[in-house]
């Protein structure tokens, strides 16, 4: 019994770093290696519990437990794939819940009817709460380890070992025993599982609002120099209208007076800019214009087809963008393709009752996605700059008027679904 009972802390927090770890990519050989950190971890753990309460010494206790933390934080990096500060935020997530665990047992211990705090009531209740957080993480897909804030997760992880001294001293000094203070149980209960809620909430969903709103703000800087461009657009697209036409005509008046290869030569030269679109709606067509001169020096083929009228309850700068975004991406990943027959991208606009939908595809290769939010993350390993806001960008947009993007990649052909509500009132 008495080995069970210096066990019993260590099994609960590899059981409750495990909540947070199973998520990890396995290194080779996981099984094993995890049995290895499990009997190491049992074994520091017993040989560090105090043998009698007379020698529970607050200090030394304390370090003894920070000893036994250190020990299966290395060893969960030993058999988890991922940096060394993302395996120990979550293994220190792991302990605030064991912590959690812990204190609420003794609340509920306090309820009428429900007997004496025991160690079995404590198992019980841990296991519950991990139970509730491991369905929490695991079905939906969130890949913490992938991103997190270095200063907000230290942050977390001073609060959680500080909350723990904290206890433990308060527990020396009287807490836990029998006859214990019913308000001093209360009291220092709430300070452990406020404490700890902090340290998980600052580590999960002040670091994801601080990143979504770091996005936001890339965004906004995004849709600044995009409208300067379309500034730049318009009167770019302006001018060589004006100059297509005047060398247009020039060229009918030396048909005569030029050998035939050399106005063959120069129509072919015009042809380039003579990719006018005519959908309807002047944005679309500078945008489409734009992207197809762009794409033809790369001999790229775009089509469009649908009414750009469909789009006019949209505000003009969310066109230019969403369809700048579409076709830049779709460029970017047709450009390199062979052979160069199949360096096509497709538009289509269509309404259907209250709806509109944009559909685009493009070959990509044998390429693999993989996505985060429901979105391909880039696969861009160098300027990062804005790489990989451009379909966050385009999703903005869609739910901007109560609409989604879908992406689906089969057989090599990549495909953009955008759908969105019509606003009636501006269409």
């Amino acid at each position: 019994m008495d080995i069970l009972i210096r066990f019993d802390y260590i099994v609960e927090i590899l059981l409750a770093e495990w909540v947070f770890l199973h998520i990890y990519p396995k290194r080779r050989c996981f099984f094993v290696r995890l049995l290895v950190t499990t009997a190491v971890s049992l074994a520091v753990g017993y040989g560090c519990y105090p043998k009698s309460i007379s020698q529970q010494v607050a200090a030394i206790v304390f370090v003894q437990m920070l000893f036994t933390i250190l020990v299966s934080v290395i060893g969960m990096y030993v058999c988890c794939k991922g940096t060394l500060l993302s395996v120990l935020s979550a293994c220190i997530s792991g302990v605030a819940i064991q912590h959690i665990g812990h204190h609420l047992s003794r609340l509920i211990s306090l309820l009428p009817g429900m007997g004496t705090w025991n160690r079995y009531m404590a198992a019980v209740v841990c296991l519950f709460l991990y139970a509730v957080v491991f369905y929490f993480i695991h079905t939906s897909h969130i890949k913490f380890y992938e991103n997190y804030d270095v200063c907000l997760t230290v942050i977390s992880i001073v609060i959680v070992l500080v909350c723990i001294g904290i206890t433990r001293f308060s527990r020396m000094g009287g807490y836990g025993a029998q006859s214990e203070n019913p308000y001093l149980t209360i009291s220092i209960a709430l300070y452990a599982i406020t404490c700890n809620l902090l340290a998980l909430f600052i580590q999960f969903f002040l670091c994801r609002f601080i990143r979504l709103k770091s996005e936001y703000a890339v965004l906004q800087r995004i849709r600044t120099e995009e409208k300067r461009q379309y500034e730049s657009s318009c009167e770019n697209s302006e001018l060589m209208n004006l100059k297509y036409h005047d060398l247009k005509h020039k060229l009918t008046a030396l048909q005569t007076r030029l050998p035939e290869k050399e106005i063959e030569s120069m129509q072919e030269l015009l042809q380039v800019y003579d990719t006018t679109y005519h959908t309807g709606l002047d944005v679309l067509d500078i945008i489409l214009n734009e992207k197809c001169r762009q794409a033809l020096a790369k001999k790229i083929s775009i089509t469009c087809m649908g009414d750009g009228k469909a789009l006019r309850f949209m505000d003009t700068m969310d066109i230019y963008s969403l369809f700048g975004n579409i076709l830049e991406n779709a460029v970017e990943a047709v450009e390199n393709i062979e052979p160069a027959e199949k360096r096509v991208i497709s538009l289509t606009i269509e309404q259907r009752g209250e709806m509109v939908f944009i559909d685009a595809m493009n070959y990509c290769g044998n390429k693999s996605l993989t996505y985060e939010n429901g979105l391909p993350i880039t696969t861009k390993t160098t300027e990062y700059g804005y790489h990989g806001f451009g379909l966050k960008s385009i999703r903005a947009i869609a739910e901007k008027y109560n609409g989604d993007v879908e992406t689906s990649l089969t057989d090599g052909v990549f495909k953009v679904n955008v759908y969105m509500m019509v606003n009636d009132s501006t269409n």
